[in-house]
């Protein structure tokens, strides 16, 4: 199915519809219309509560940075030697300064021994780099933490294309 409908209907003061559905049903990548009733509509609302501050908005871009690991051992010896990577992030555009990303603005990710294994990241940028991007300047990124360092310098063209497609 590519969309998900789930009406609301009360029968004899039962309200049928439950809005975990709707949570389900975007786990699988689903979109969903429902009714106002039965829990529905405080589901929709919750989602877009939690989803819309991922859009970016014309002068940022936003990220979902993960760490996996498939051994569980391994993921905490990991992200305890990994603690403040998200401020390790970073973005260039040509010659300006670095970007470093706005972490983790819905909660603290953190502890005093470990990092958490998905942070949420706003990139901001300056008019004059959305201009340069637009005109053709490079984009590079990396993570220069003492137990990680990794760049990508430049961005592949594709992926820089559709970053540029989300800024004004």
């Amino acid at each position: 199915c590519d969309l998900f409908l789930m009406p609301s209907v009360i029968y004899k003061k039962s309200v049928e519809g439950f809005g975990i559905s709707f949570i389900e049903a975007g786990s699988y990548g689903k979109g969903s219309i429902g009714g106002k009733d039965g829990g529905q509509a405080d589901a929709i609302e919750e989602e877009l509560e939690t989803y819309n501050p991922l859009i970016p908005n014309g002068s940022n871009w936003k990220a979902t940075f993960m760490l996996e690991y498939d051994d569980e051992e391994e993921r905490k010896k990991q992200l305890g030697l990994l603690l403040g990577v998200d401020r390790a992030v970073w973005l260039k555009v040509g010659e300006h300064d670095p970007i470093v990303p706005i972490t983790n603005e819905d909660l603290e990710r953190e502890t005093e021994t470990k990092t958490s294994s998905v942070h949420f990241m706003r990139f901001e940028l300056t008019q004059e780099m959305i201009r340069d991007l637009k005109q053709g300047t490079s984009l590079s990124a990396g993570i220069d933490h003492d137990a990680y360092r990794y760049s990508l310098e430049p961005i592949p063209a594709n992926i820089q294309e559709a970053l540029i497609k989300d800024l004004d």
